[in-house]
């Protein structure tokens, strides 16, 4: 490889050249040829099973990049995503056109990366602009690579590939620019959702607090779930058909049935009792769920809860109990440590289907059956009989979308974003066969459709799984870990009240200069501001527990960070300072105020669990 290109990919994209150098050199079924352009210029040959083309132009890959980059402001991009690097003509071109638009580079191919970094135009990788590199080795890389992506950019995105890219990866191409589309629509959704459940979830973490760490981690008993069918159980409107198979499957111990959201309704209005219930809304309604359960005394089905769940339902439910640690959750792993961080984190996603989907995945269920999951109106009906909710779906501003049985059924845009978001996910757990059972719902990609009788007859047979599955669990998390972690965040909140107060003196002399035009002096103030927010950001409490509180404001202040850093003049540098940190300092110091008494309260619970080994033996 060229040696200078190559340094170039290590020291900015390391995890990249790491990959590179250990990833099997056959990633794709592609020949690659090199050939000399009219122009003088290298472009490549590939040639894949059902064909080959040029990568770039085989006579002027250099006039094809410099118009291909002349398009790409008309479409108003602010930042670019190149799906394929080739020989890096085109993104050479566009970065010497638009030397301040910010652009990130996907490759689908290794082989083709490989070739870049022998024979590649690369100069374009000494820029700041460049914001990430990543080459696919998996199949479900670029849907990594997309929520990585989309996680931390606000930019106009443009997603671009060369005439080569799109002939010969036309069906990959077509599924990164769907996925990317998706993600786009989730997190303007999920951006609201942060703003309104970011208080819950940290307020939540805490109040769970001594419960977690009183509880098994569900994932300490995989070992009774390991290769063993499991059924995910919703509550769309034909489960209600279900209920004599599901009867026989409980019976007969065929599959473990795990309820989700409203389904337990429908499961205890018919006797059966599943062998978990799923829980991990953050919202303080979430107690409705279990209104049969409650109303029926039922105490032996296990409930697995999200560590960021709300509502009373887990403190008090006296049956047996496992947590699961949530994406959101930041305060649990400060004060388990490793003995949580063991164990598989599972992230936060639109529905409790999709939750427990990812649970079932990582507790090794194979394969994970689907029943209920219509995310579609059946006969005008949203719910299974039997749930106390209102069952008649409002058919306004419905769509349409392709069904299980080869037509189409009535959907609303939030159902069809659940199923769009539930095959990313398939994906993302991928070699983990998920198949569909549920009558006359939307066809779920990834997700091939069998029904639950042909499955008892060929998939699920009787005395797989063990119904006393939870009852050999226990707790074994350190006293000494406690107090340590107690100890060391009541520090940590003594120092982040005295890093309010520095960056709060910091913006006053930065905002007295602004309204003066004094320039002189605001370099040592922009050195001070950045040594204090830093200092406040990697402050423990900050990270447990502010940061998780104002986690949408963040992600907004961390979207324009590079916009403040590029900022050459220095007034114009303050004021973006002033405006950008500004509120979200204060809206943080506004937590911290309100989430004192929670804070305080919860250490009380968690203090005599630090006075000895943490072990409450056998759970019931």
């Amino acid at each position: 490889m060229h040696t200078d290109r190559w340094n170039l990919i290590q020291y900015r994209f390391p995890q990249t050249s790491k990959l590179l150098l250990q990833a099997p050199e056959a990633t794709a079924a592609l020949s690659l040829r090199i050939e000399t352009s009219l122009e003088g210029a290298s472009t490549i040959f590939a040639k894949g099973p059902h064909g080959g083309s040029f990568l770039h132009h085989p006579q002027r890959p250099l006039a094809e990049a410099h118009a291909f980059a002349s398009t790409l402001v008309k479409q108003g991009a602010s930042h670019v995503i190149f799906y394929g690097v080739g020989l890096g003509h085109h993104i050479e071109a566009f970065h010497r056109l638009h030397p301040r638009i910010p652009f990130s580079i996907y490759e689908p191919n290794a082989q083709v990366a490989r070739l870049f970094a022998e024979k590649g135009s690369g100069e374009f990788l000494l820029s700041s602009m460049i914001r990430d590199f990543k080459v696919q080795f998996r199949l479900e890389d670029a849907a990594r690579f997309l929520r990585d992506f989309i996680d931390k950019t606000d930019d106009e995105i443009v997603l671009c590939a060369l005439p080569g890219y799109i002939e010969l990866f036309k069906s990959d191409l077509e599924r990164f620019n769907e996925d990317l589309q998706i993600l786009l629509q989730h997190k303007a959704g999920n951006l609201a959702v942060t703003k309104r459940f970011g208080e819950f979830w940290s307020e939540n973490s805490l109040t769970n607090l001594k419960l977690t760490l009183t509880t098994p981690n569900i994932f300490q008993m995989r070992r009774h779930f390991q290769g063993k069918p499991a059924i995910l159980i919703s509550a769309g409107p034909s489960l209600s058909e279900d209920i004599p198979l599901l009867r026989k499957i409980k019976e007969e111990s065929r599959a473990y049935l795990f309820a989700v959201g409203s389904a337990i309704h429908t499961l205890v209005h018919y006797d059966i009792l599943p062998d978990a219930v799923c829980t991990y809304d953050p919202q303080p309604h979430n107690d409705v769920i279990f209104q049969s359960m409650l109303e029926k005394k039922i105490r032996t089905v296990p409930i697995v809860f999200g560590t960021s769940v709300g509502g009373r339902m887990a403190l008090d439910y006296e049956g047996p109990k496992f947590h699961m640690l949530t994406s959101q959750d930041r305060i649990t792993p400060y004060f388990a440590g490793e003995h949580v961080l063991k164990y598989p984190v599972v992230q936060d996603a639109t529905t409790i289907a999709n939750v427990t989907l990812q649970l079932l995945a990582h507790l090794g269920c194979n394969p994970i059956v689907l029943a209920g999951q219509n995310l579609a109106f059946k006969e005008g009906k949203q719910y299974a009989n039997g749930i106390p909710y209102k069952s008649k779906g409002n058919l306004q501003n419905r769509i349409s979308v392709p069904a299980v049985d080869g037509g189409y059924v009535q959907t609303t845009e939030s159902y069809n974003r659940m199923r769009l978001e539930m095959e990313q996910y398939i994906r993302l757990l991928h070699p983990i066969e998920v198949i569909n059972s549920t009558k006359g719902g939307a066809l779920i990609q990834g997700a091939p459709h069998r029904s639950l009788f042909e499955l008892v007859e060929s998939r699920l047979p009787q005395g797989a799984v063990c119904s006393s599955w939870y009852k050999d669990a226990a707790v074994d998390i350190p006293s000494v870990r406690i107090s340590q972690a107690i100890a060391r965040l009541n520090e940590e909140l003594a120092a982040v009240i005295g890093l309010f107060q520095t960056l709060a003196s910091i913006m006053q002399d930065m905002s007295s200069m602004l309204k003066q035009g004094e320039t002189r002096g605001l370099g040592g103030i922009f050195r001070s501001f950045d040594q204090a927010f830093s200092d406040w950001k990697e402050n423990e409490y900050s990270k447990c527990i502010l940061i998780p509180m104002q986690r949408a404001g963040y992600e907004r202040l961390y979207q324009k960070v590079e916009k403040v850093r590029l900022e050459k003049d220095v007034l114009m540098k303050a004021a973006l300072i002033l405006k950008e940190y500004g509120t979200f300092i204060r809206d943080s110091y506004n937590a911290l105020e309100k989430i004192k008494p929670l804070y305080k309260a919860a250490l009380e619970e968690v203090r005599p669990l630090s006075s000895e080994f943490v072990n409450r033996g056998k759970v019931r």
